[in-house]
C-alpha cells in the first residue's frame, strides 16, 4: 500500500489480540527519509495504536509492547 507523501505500508502482520478479544496488526510504515513500526488494535468498542516513531521496534516485538500497553489503558465492562 502507497500514499500520496512516498510512504508504504510493509509486512502487515495480525497478531493474538490478547484476553480482550478483538484484532491486532503490525507493519512498518516506510517513507522516503524514515520507518515507523505500528500497531493497531481494534474491538466491538475501542480502537487503539502504538507507533514506534524510531522505527527500532520488530513488528512483533511492538505488538507485544502493544498488548502491555492496551492492558493498561482498556478495561472489560462487566455486566
Amino acid at each position: 500500500m502507497s500514499s500520496e507523501t512516498g510512504e508504504s505500508l510493509k509486512g502487515r502482520q495480525d497478531y493474538p489480540a490478547g484476553p480482550l478479544g478483538g484484532a491486532l496488526d503490525c507493519a512498518v510504515l516506510t517513507g522516503p527519509t524514515e520507518s515507523r513500526t505500528i500497531c493497531i488494535w481494534a474491538d466491538g468498542t475501542t480502537v487503539g495504536g502504538v507507533i514506534d516513531g524510531k522505527g527500532d521496534s520488530r513488528p512483533e516485538d511492538l505488538a507485544q509492547r502493544t498488548l502491555e500497553i492496551r492492558a493498561a489503558v482498556e478495561i472489560e465492562v462487566q455486566g
